[in-house]
């Protein structure tokens, strides 16, 4: 309802560290009792890299992942990590990732109009599939995730009020459909 379905956990199964691991069937159980719970048809999660690799990001990608083979009407989208530089080019994160949108949006109907020219081939699609499954978001007030982390000032030490400042994905999230 409006964006304000938060559920927090305290679950033994379920602790903070990139060392620990999370049962991903006990993850898809936890969120299909939220979907349950708010009604919501969509789920937004990582991807199978985590964005930088982390356990428990990587435990929720598996968790929704399973949960998505059970619910084949569910919507999942994935978070798409990028590289360690694209991650801290803050919002020149954001001109590279629209410009390979682009890319992945036109160059292929493109190229298959040039190959229509040369060798008589059908008339391009205009879409690849891959473009019409991503959604790009560009944040017009990065500076609310500051806020945001402040509400959790016992995890926002030095080097993540530092990451906030030269993240790309306070700038640009990729969101791609599975």
């Amino acid at each position: 309802s409006g964006g304000q379905c938060v559920r927090v956990l305290d679950d033994p199964l379920l602790l903070d560290g990139p060392h620990t691991h999370w049962p991903p069937d006990h993850i898809a159980r936890l969120v299909e009792a939220q979907l349950g719970a708010s009604k919501a048809q969509r789920v937004i999660t990582f991807d199978a890299h985590g964005v930088s690799r982390h356990a428990n990001h990587t435990a929720v990608q598996s968790g929704v992942e399973l949960l998505a083979a059970r619910q084949p009407g569910l919507r999942v989208y994935e978070l798409r990590s990028t590289g360690i530089l694209r991650r801290h080019l803050g919002f020149c994160d954001v001109l590279l990732t629209i410009f390979e949108y682009w890319l992945l949006q036109w160059l292929p109907a493109a190229l298959s109009a040039l190959r229509a020219l040369l060798v008589g081939a059908r008339r391009p699609k205009p879409r690849t599939e891959a473009s019409a499954r991503t959604l790009v978001c560009v944040s017009l007030r990065p500076w609310t995730v500051h806020g945001a982390m402040l509400q959790h000032r016992s995890q926002y030490v030095w080097f993540r009020r530092l990451y906030v400042m030269v993240s790309g994905f306070v700038w640009v999230n990729t969101l791609v459909r599975r």
